[in-house]
C-alpha cells in the first residue's frame, strides 16, 4: 500500500503564507461558518494590507512580537483556497510524457466540478510544480502555500512511485488526492467529524514498518484533527478520496477502509460549494 506524506510548512513560513492567502483571496482570512473574522487590531490589519499592495511581505516583520503573534495565530487556521475562477498554471519537473498525459488526465477531473481550470504550461512560471521523483512519497503543498515556494525551480508536488507499470486505478486514486490537496481539501481523516476509534500503537507500528514513518510522520498525517473552526465540515465522508485506506489492525477491528479510488459524491459536492459556479 502507497499513501500521499502531508507536506508541511513550518512556523517560519506562516506569516509568509498569510500573507500569500491574503492575497490571493481575502476571504481565506474569514471564518466562513458565521462570518466572523480573527479580533486583529486596526495596526495590524492595516500592515496586512499595506504588504498586499506593495507586495512586500518583510512590512509584516516589523511588526511589534505581539502583533506578530496575533498574526500566526490567524495564519495558523486560514483558510487556503484559491480566488474562485482561477487559472493556475503547473508545470512539471521531469517526468516521461506517458506519466505526464495520465496526470493531467486525472487532475482534470476536478475541473468538472469545481469552478478552477488548470493550465498545463512548458515554460514560464507556474504555481504548481509537479517531480516524479523516487524514493520521498507522493504529496503536495495545500492550496495557496504552494505559493510560499518561489523558486521555480523546486516541486510543490511530487508523485514518488508512478512508472510506465502503474495501473490507471492507481494514478486515479494518488493524482486525484494529491490535487484534492492542491485546491485546499485537507485529509478526511483529520476532519473533526471522523471520530476514528485509532489503536495509536498499533498504527505507529503499522506505519513504520509499511511506509518508515516516524511518529511525528504519523501524529502529522493521521491524528493531528482539524478544529471546527479551521475548516467547512459537513460530516464525515468514508468514500472520500481523501480519507486514507484504514486496515483494521489500526482500529483493533473496530473501524476500516478499503482504496477509494474516485471523487466521492460528497467530494463532488463540497468542491462546488467551494468553487462554485460549474
Amino acid at each position: 500500500m502507497k499513501i500521499c506524506i502531508d507536506k508541511i510548512s513550518g512556523r517560519t513560513n506562516l506569516i509568509y503564507g498569510l500573507y500569500n492567502s491574503y492575497k490571493e483571496r481575502k476571504s481565506n482570512l474569514i471564518l466562513e461558518k458565521d462570518g466572523e473574522t480573527i479580533d486583529l487590531d486596526f495596526v495590524t490589519e492595516e500592515y496586512l494590507e499595506r504588504a498586499v499592495q506593495e507586495k512586500n511581505v518583510a512590512l509584516l516583520h516589523t511588526l511589534s512580537q505581539p502583533r506578530q503573534n496575533k498574526l500566526i495565530e490567524l495564519a495558523i487556521w486560514r483558510d487556503k483556497k484559491w480566488a474562485n475562477g482561477k487559472t493556475i498554471k503547473v508545470k512539471f519537473l521531469g517526468g516521461t510524457q506517458f506519466l505526464r498525459d495520465k496526470v493531467i488526465e486525472k487532475a482534470l477531473v476536478w475541473t468538472r466540478f469545481a469552478n478552477i481550470n488548470f493550465d498545463f504550461i512548458e515554460n514560464g512560471d507556474a504555481e504548481i510544480r509537479i517531480s516524479f521523483q523516487q524514493g520521498i512519497g507522493s504529496w503536495s503543498y495545500i492550496g495557496v502555500d504552494c505559493l510560499n515556494i518561489t523558486n521555480q525551480e523546486e516541486p510543490t508536488m511530487n508523485f514518488g512511485w508512478f512508472d510506465q507499470t502503474t495501473p490507471d486505478l492507481e494514478f486515479s486514486r494518488t493524482v486525484l488526492h494529491e490535487f484534492g490537496h492542491a485546491l485546499g481539501c485537507i485529509h478526511e481523516h483529520q476532519s473533526p467529524a471522523a471520530s476514528i476509534p485509532w489503536d495509536k500503537p498499533a498504527v505507529y507500528r503499522y506505519y513504520a514498518a509499511t511506509q518508515g514513518w516516524t511518529q511525528d510522520d504519523v501524529d502529522n498525517n493521521l491524528f493531528a484533527v482539524y478544529d471546527n473552526l479551521t475548516i467547512s465540515n459537513s460530516g464525515f465522508d468514508r468514500n472520500s478520496i481523501m480519507l486514507y485506506p484504514i486496515d483494521p489492525l489500526m482500529t483493533g477491528g473496530r473501524f476500516s477502509v478499503g482504496m477509494n479510488n474516485l471523487l466521492s459524491t460528497n467530494d463532488i459536492a463540497y468542491i462546488k460549494q467551494w468553487y462554485p459556479g460549474r
